[in-house]
C-alpha cells in the first residue's frame, strides 16, 4: 500500500470508553481473578481432608488405642519364679498396647536381682512377649550373695536354694 492511499472497507465501530482491543485486554481480567481460584482451590482441599480426618480418625484411634489382651513371659525359671516376673510386669501395666513403656518396664524386670537381662516385644494386635534371662550363680558370696559368670557380686535375701555351690568370703581387707 502506497502512503497516499487509503484503505477502504467496512469502518469497525468501537464501543465507547475502549479505543483499543486487543487479547491483553481479556488476559488481563483473566489473570486479575486467578489469586482467586488458587484460594478457591486450597480452601476446598482443606476442606476435604478436614472431612476426611472427622470421618476417619474415630476409627484409627479405637483400632491404635486397643488394650493389652495377653502377656507371654518366657525363660528358664531357676531362681526366680514365673509368678514373680509376672508380679513385676502387673504392678506396671496400666496402658494401651501401643503406650506401654517398654523400657520402664525392662528396668523394673532387671532391678530384681535374679534377672541378668529382660526383653520386651510388641505383638501386633495386643499381645507383650518377655523373654527373661536370669544370672547364672558359680559361687556363693558368703551370706549376701553370690558370684554370676562375669564375676560379678550380686546380693540376694536368700541363698539356700545354692547350698551345692562353692562358698566364697572375703577374709580381711582383700575383696
Amino acid at each position: 500500500m502506497n502512503e497516499g492511499t487509503v484503505r477502504k472497507g467496512p469502518r469497525v465501530k468501537r464501543v465507547q470508553g475502549f479505543n483499543k482491543v486487543s487479547p491483553q485486554g481479556v488476559q488481563d481480567v483473566a489473570s486479575k481473578y486467578h489469586w482467586l481460584r488458587q484460594v478457591l482451590g486450597i480452601f476446598l482441599c482443606l476442606t476435604a481432608l478436614a472431612l476426611v480426618a472427622y470421618f476417619v480418625a474415630d476409627p484409627v484411634k479405637r483400632l491404635l488405642e486397643r488394650p493389652l489382651a495377653s502377656v507371654m513371659v518366657e525363660g528358664d525359671f531357676y531362681y526366680i519364679s514365673k509368678e514373680r516376673a509376672m508380679e513385676l510386669l502387673s504392678a506396671e501395666l496400666n496402658d494401651d498396647f501401643l503406650q506401654l513403656d517398654l523400657m520402664h518396664l525392662k528396668r523394673v524386670l532387671e532391678s530384681e536381682p535374679w534377672v541378668e537381662h529382660a526383653s520386651l516385644i510388641r505383638r501386633w494386635p495386643d499381645a507383650l512377649e518377655v523373654k527373661i534371662t536370669e544370672q547364672q550363680p558359680i559361687a556363693r558370696w558368703g551370706k549376701e550373695g553370690f558370684l554370676n559368670q562375669r564375676g560379678e557380686i550380686i546380693r540376694v535375701p536368700d541363698i539356700s536354694m545354692l547350698e551345692n555351690l562353692p562358698l566364697l568370703e572375703k577374709i580381711g581387707n582383700a575383696v
